[in-house]
């Protein structure tokens, strides 16, 4: 479960309680990353299969520092793993990224069941922002992670002021990492956030299909943790022949003829900016054209009528009731 509060309401709390606000950022591994002693060589190898995610992010208020609040928000049983020294997660590193593309290093551990799990302190700073999750691998002979990440995922939330927004669902590691690729490579000016940016799912399977792929392929013959920065060179995400597009939007209305008698049928109506252009036809008066965010003039055209067109700012829903009639 992820909770961010509003920071106006932080603030407020701070001031009153004199306590720590902060998001505890649990992710756990499920199926996709299960200690195997002995494995690919070594004697604390990870072999990995499924590749699900499970995220869950807390919030809680202590008198002291983070690490009694964490302690206090996880069940007994996994404490120990968590708060413990745990070798095999010297082989990853977490990364949390708030809406200021800021990096709040997370602390890696492993608990009683064996699942991969980040804690970070992350506060909500925008009511609106998109946050980053990231695992690197280490490189054992450096002690540094490698450039790439096993595991990316972009989310949205909105925070509206003094109240709490919960966000708690199991993530798919290879079509997570696939849709973060292919929305990071989108070399578009003024690229909406996430949650606004529409990628076909047929997309995401190519991309997330290769990595598994590439993945499996890794693991063979290898004695130590099998991702490198090998796992995404060669991978030019820009090259496919797909893109990206904005998600849309409908801007729907109805025409009437000029007597008032009914809807006028046939009239070609047209949505038209700077940056995108829309139209669709009437049928018995009723029209929907689809756009992506934006501001446009909406007029009709139709032989020996005229009509008065209209402003109309799209932003993130439908915008229906834009009516038109013949004069």
């Amino acid at each position: 479960m992820l909770t961010l509060k509003h920071p106006n309401f932080l603030r407020e709390v701070y001031k009153s309680m004199k306590k720590l606000m902060c998001v505890l950022i649990l992710v756990a591994f499920i199926g996709s990353m299960v200690v195997m002693t002995g494995c690919f060589g070594g004697s604390d190898g990870l072999g990995l299969t499924l590749g699900i995610l499970a995220i869950a992010i807390v919030v809680a208020s202590s008198g002291g520092g983070a690490a009694p609040v964490f302690a206090a928000n996880t069940r007994a049983s996994e404490r120990p793993a968590i708060m413990g020294a745990v070798t095999s997660s010297k082989r990853f590193r977490g990364i949390i990224k708030n809406a200021q593309n800021v990096e709040i290093p997370a602390t890696v551990g492993f608990n009683a069941e064996n699942k991969l799990t980040i804690e970070a302190s992350v506060t909500a700073d925008s009511s609106n922002g998109q946050y980053t999750v990231e695992v690197f691998p280490i490189n054992e002979a450096t002690e540094e992670p490698f450039a790439d990440p096993i595991y990316k995922h972009h989310f949205v939330k909105n925070v509206a002021a003094g109240a709490t927004e919960n966000y708690a669902e199991n993530r798919d590691l290879a079509s997570d990492t696939a849709e973060a690729l292919i929305y990071d490579n989108w070399n578009e000016a003024n690229k909406p956030t996430i949650d606004k940016t529409y990628i076909a799912p047929a997309s995401i399977n190519t991309v997330a299909a290769s990595l598994t792929q590439q993945r499996n392929e890794s693991t063979v013959g290898t004695s130590y943790y099998p991702y490198t920065t090998t796992l995404w060179q060669g991978y030019d995400i820009s090259g496919l022949s797909y893109t990206a597009p904005a998600k849309t939007y409908s801007i729907s209305g109805f025409v009437t003829q000029k007597d008032g008698s009914g809807g006028q049928d046939g009239v070609s109506v047209y949505a038209w900016s700077h940056d995108y252009e829309g139209s669709a036809s009437t049928t018995v008066g009723v029209y929907s054209i689809n756009v992506i965010p934006g501001t446009y003039q909406v007029y009709p055209h139709a032989l020996d009528h005229s009509y008065t067109s209209q402003e109309v700012t799209v932003t993130d829903s439908n915008i229906t009731g834009i009516n038109f009639q013949a004069q």
